[in-house]
């Protein structure tokens, strides 16, 4: 997931507060992470992220779906913990709940605070207890007497509106693109398998985290269906989409910014800031956009295949042999020695039918 465009909360404060508080002021923020049980007990037996020692624990593997659950009865102990940071924060745990305390000195001063306590501190969590460590609620108090609550924003949902007829309809056309010739349509179902892989990721079915989380790996199928098709240089996307009927003016404004969108916001290459929240509402409507605009080139070239044009390059399989290649490298790198650690991190452990 991308650090640039995290799970998009904001912070509410009664209305008219921040008008109101005098600066500086004391603020009481309270933090609730999953998973439970790495700090004490849950009501959740499974899945589980984490055993102890000399404790049994049963793990369950579904053949058909892959989701694999550890199960045991006994838990941690509860955590109590209390420290005090060096830029002023003073951090209390009550099992998986913290409670961090300090001096704001202005608006502005509240928002750097926040940030860290919401972002910083579960990161160096995830980072030593080498599993990840989410945020599940914030709230808290700014004296003399106000409340505030950091709320993800920016809700979006994809619904499908099907009657049986069109069904029917869309049953009958990917089935006749399944008939396919295997040459010429390589390209296309290896390009249709990234894409819906990008639809994957907002289903309600599969993922369970706001969109925004994971909006850079969205992107980042949707521009790999893309060079799978045409080829990953952008003007070969241009080329190869203007042979198919898309205008200039549609090329440059609804294609090509996918790629773009990869390369510059986070998704292909690390950044050090986050996108604003201001631009964040306009990166949520051009992922659905560009969802809807990948999947009618889809479309267009299998319609094109079905009539027999030849349109897309065939595939090359040179990349295979150099995959191969690469495996065998990283089987004698795994008969080595991993890097050394001071602070013992998970441990793998692994299933086969």
């Amino acid at each position: 997931m991308s650090y640039l465009i995290p799970g998009v909360r904001t912070l509410i404060v009664e209305p008219k507060a921040l008008n109101t508080i005098v600066w500086p002021a004391e603020v009481s923020v309270r933090v609730t992470l999953s998973p439970k049980e790495i700090f004490g007990s849950s009501e959740r037996s499974e899945p589980r992220a984490m055993g102890m020692p000399g404790v049994e624990t049963q793990f369950t593997v579904h053949g058909h779906t892959g989701r694999i659950a550890a199960h045991s009865d006994d838990f941690i102990r509860p955590l109590l913990y209390e420290t005090k940071l060096k830029f002023g924060i003073n951090i209390e745990f009550n099992h998986n709940v913290f409670v961090a305390t300090c001096r704001a000195d202005s608006d502005n001063h509240l928002h750097i605070l926040i940030d860290r306590i919401v972002f910083w501190i579960p990161a160096y969590l995830s980072l030593f207890f080498d599993t990840f460590i989410g945020v599940e609620e914030v709230t808290g108090h700014i004296a003399p007497d106000f409340d505030l609550a950091y709320l993800i924003t920016g809700f979006a949902h994809r619904l499908m509106i099907l009657d049986t007829e069109q069904r029917k309809v869309f049953l009958d056309k990917a089935f006749g693109f399944v008939d396919l010739p295997v040459p010429p349509a390589e390209r296309l179902i290896v390009a249709t398998i990234y894409f819906q892989q990008a639809l994957r990721l907002v289903s309600p079915h599969e993922v369970h985290v706001p969109l925004l989380n994971i909006s850079a790996e969205v992107f980042l199928n949707l521009s790999k269906c893309l060079e799978t098709l045409f080829g990953g240089n952008r003007d070969k996307v241009r080329e190869k989409c203007k042979t198919i009927g898309y205008s200039d003016d549609q090329i440059e404004e609804q294609i090509i910014p996918i790629l773009v969108v990869r390369n510059e916001l986070d998704i292909a290459h690390p950044v050090g800031t986050r996108i604003s929240s201001d631009d964040i509402q306009t990166l949520r409507d051009y992922i659905f956009r560009s969802i809807e605009n990948v999947r009618s080139i889809l479309i267009t070239v299998s319609q094109l295949l079905e009539s027999r044009v030849k349109i897309l390059e065939p595939l090359s399989h040179e990349s295979g042999r150099e995959r191969s290649e690469l495996c065998n490298k990283l089987r004698r790198y795994l008969q080595k020695p991993k890097l050394p650690n001071d602070y013992e991190g998970a441990r793998l452990i692994t299933a086969r039918p």
